[in-house]
């Protein structure tokens, strides 16, 4: 006996037979790829942020600075850089190394000075000149350790080495990655 409602029997239902397959297209090659591709994206990302964070892109980390020594200097520089960003170069003269002098001068030397741009030195130098491959900046002494602060601008990507020291003696070092 068929349901009746208020509006009078109640239809029919009909089942609906199951379907084995899907009417989508499927590429499996092309989905295989194409994850593929998405997880070395997602690699890329990863790498990248953690460079960052270690300091390997110019900015503040463990690793975007290194202290390279000297006879009588240390020198605080950056490992990396990036063209035409503003750098902090930090050379401390050891109060031994000029006992007694009323003034020293500080030598940056090899092809990499050639590659910086002196925006600001603290305290000011006396002198500058210029010889041969080097730039001498001379300054006086004062009591203590003597602490000299260059802001510069890398001017060219790539690898710079140059070397800074007390003029006529070892100097420190140094090596930066400039990114462009």
């Amino acid at each position: 006996m068929a349901r009746t409602t208020l509006d009078g029997p109640s239809p029919r239902v009909h089942a609906v037979p199951p379907t084995t397959t899907l009417e989508v297209d499927e590429h499996p090659g092309f989905e295989r790829r194409f994850h593929r591709v998405q997880r070395v994206g997602w690699a890329l990302l990863v790498l990248l942020v953690a460079a960052a964070l270690l300091g390997l892109t110019g900015s503040r980390g463990p690793f975007a600075r290194a202290i390279a020594a000297g006879d009588g200097v240390l020198v605080d520089h950056p490992r990396f850089a990036r063209h035409a960003a503003d750098v902090e170069i930090v050379a401390t003269i050891e109060a031994d190394s000029i006992a007694g002098d009323r003034r020293f001068a500080l030598e940056l030397s090899g092809s990499g000075w050639r590659d910086l741009r002196m925006e600001t030195i603290a305290p000011q130098p006396r002198a500058m000149r210029t010889e041969a491959d080097a730039l001498i900046l001379e300054f006086d002494a004062g009591t203590g350790d003597q602490v000299v602060r260059m802001h510069v601008l890398p001017t060219a990507p790539g690898v710079t080495r140059t070397g800074i020291g007390l003029a006529g003696r070892a100097p420190a070092r140094l090596r930066s990655l400039v990114w462009p």
